[in-house]
């Protein structure tokens, strides 16, 4: 994330564009039995807070997708129902 960012900076900075980056609900602290997966999905969360914060003033806008399960043919419909009920949209 970060060198991605350093190299597009002076991009960015000229055509005022924004930085999207990719994390997942479990980085809100609202998944279980998997702390490794959500403390790396937080940090790109308070990554992209942080990276927000010190771009404004260059117009430069820095946002977050935090994506959950997507009922698919693979995914068992009990996971789903279970996620549906901690995630409600």
């Amino acid at each position: 994330m970060r060198h991605g960012c350093r190299t597009a900076l002076p991009d960015l900075e000229r055509t005022k564009g924004s930085i999207v980056n990719t994390a997942s609900v479990s980085g809100t602290g609202r998944n279980w039995a998997m702390s490794p997966y959500n403390t790396a999905k937080s940090a790109v969360i308070n990554a992209a807070h942080a990276r927000a914060m010190g771009l404004r003033q260059k117009g430069i806008r820095v946002n977050e997708v935090c994506a959950s399960l997507t009922r698919t043919g693979m995914m068992d419909a009990r996971i789903c129902s279970r996620s549906a009920e901690r995630f409600p949209l």
